[in-house]
């Protein structure tokens, strides 16, 4: 398989540990698939969802 992604994120806060949005798009190939038929079979994935952190960041300063 063959695979290749794109994908932006924004973060909500200026904090490090705050909530963000992401969306990703992926291309990949799925071979061999049928060698007869298809032997290449071309897809593509949209992801998309929202990050929150289940624990805060420590500072060590």
């Amino acid at each position: 398989m063959v695979s290749v992604a794109l994908g932006v994120r924004y973060q909500f806060s200026a904090l490090r540990d705050g909530a963000g949005f992401f969306m990703t798009i992926q291309c990949f190939l799925q071979m061999p698939f049928i060698n007869s038929y298809v032997p290449v079979l071309p897809n593509t994935a949209l992801h998309a969802g929202v990050t929150y952190p289940l624990f805060k960041a420590i500072n060590n300063k």
